[in-house]
């Protein structure tokens, strides 16, 4: 599967062979900026991710993104959300929030890709002062994001909760509230 992504205005990207890595205002030599946003899309080698049969009649993208959070190597000594399943558009998809030592907030968004059993992973990373940002900066990375040079279908944000409630960074890890 082959992800591609037009550069917004003002944003800097970096393709390899895993997905594309977007970044606002990122100086990466420069301690303390609060601007600072990344986004990382890429698609999971669910094969490598040791994660066992997945039910297909179910939501998958909450069966990995819920998988995925209770591997300490892939979420670190992070504070993270429950796996929240919801509905986009016509596709399953699954989030949950994260929050670390170091002040970042993160949204990791997993979407069915359409008439395929794999998944579009979106990361978007910023500071506890710019969540807020992550409802503008969403849609605009699916606008422009195409798989196997199909444009996605645009990205409602009905099942996104506003505010977004980032879990209090503790050192042990999930947040079942």
């Amino acid at each position: 599967m082959r992800l591609s992504l037009r550069t917004p205005a003002g944003w800097q990207s970096i393709a390899n062979d895993y997905g594309i890595l977007l970044a606002q205002h990122a100086d990466f030599y420069a301690a303390g900026t609060s601007n600072d946003m990344l986004v990382y899309v890429f698609v999971p080698a669910m094969d490598k991710m040791e994660i066992g049969e997945l039910n297909h009649d179910e939501n998958i993208a909450w069966e990995v993104l819920n998988h995925v959070t209770k591997m300490p190597s892939l979420v670190g000594n992070s504070s993270v959300s429950r796996t929240v399943p919801v509905k986009i558009g016509d596709q399953d998809g699954a989030y949950y929030l994260l929050s670390d030592a170091a002040g970042n907030r993160v949204l990791v968004l997993a979407v069915k890709v359409p008439a395929a059993d794999k998944l579009i992973i979106c990361n978007i990373s910023t500071s506890d002062e710019h969540v807020s940002r992550i409802r503008e900066v969403l849609p605009m990375v699916f606008e422009n994001l195409s798989v196997n040079g199909e444009p996605l279908e645009p990205l409602p944000l009905d099942w996104l909760p506003e505010p977004l409630e980032f879990p209090v960074y503790e050192t042990s890890g999930i947040d079942d509230s």
